[in-house]
């Protein structure tokens, strides 16, 4: 997980009808229980995820802002509510600006409704990647850094754990792109273009 500087809200997602669509959303889930289907609202008769895409795809220059697969939307773009809109907890938060992260199917399906407090958020103003996690490159999984506090550790473990980082291809994949870096000699130029870009993030310091 990358670390990712969040911008503002778009002018068109107002303070104002972030509270009203929460309220609207807490309304109809309490009035029509689980039968209520989430629909994103619309404003001039677009939806709303489709007019904040762009915005959260330059954000993170179109990657997954969990696992950084690029370009999200050859990986199934989806928009997650971290707070999950099914917790009755994060009702209000359906449509807040800072809940909504841009993510690819395979965070999306290993995620799904899962929340703890403790989890980390790539747009955390103190995180890093280091601070939490080192990259194996023999194995391609994400591990957790044993020289950090036990509660970082833990921090570290539940993210690990409900993002699905070391599940699936993603390990593999991993070491497939570990392997293209070292061999492309334009890997400078085209950073942006490359997958798990917090692997190579202190390598991109060490330029020959």
């Amino acid at each position: 997980m990358r670390k990712i500087v969040r911008t503002s809200a778009p002018n068109f997602l107002t303070e104002s009808l972030q509270k009203d669509w929460g309220k609207q959303y807490r309304k109809n889930r309490e009035d029509k229980g689980t039968s209520f289907e989430f629909k994103w609202p619309q404003l001039n008769n677009e939806k709303l995820n489709h007019k904040l895409l762009p915005y959260l795809n330059e954000i993170s220059q179109k990657h997954c802002f969990y696992c950084d697969a690029y370009p999200t939307k050859s990986y199934g773009e989806r928009i997650d509510h971290f707070k999950p809109k099914s917790n009755p907890l994060y009702y209000e938060d359906v449509c807040v600006w800072e809940n909504l992260y841009l993510c690819c199917d395979h965070c999306n399906s290993y995620k799904k409704e899962q929340f703890d407090e403790k989890m980390i958020r790539p747009d955390d103003l103190g995180y890093k990647f280091d601070d939490y996690f080192e990259y194996n490159a023999k194995t391609g999984e994400i591990d957790i850094k044993l020289d950090i506090s036990a509660e970082k550790q833990e921090r570290a473990k539940i993210t690990c754990k409900i993002l699905g980082f070391n599940e699936g291809d993603k390990p593999e994949d991993r070491k497939r792109f570990f392997r293209l870096w070292h061999n492309d000699p334009d890997k400078y130029e085209f950073f942006d273009s490359y997958n798990f870009r917090f692997i190579f993030d202190n390598l991109m310091n060490i330029q020959p």
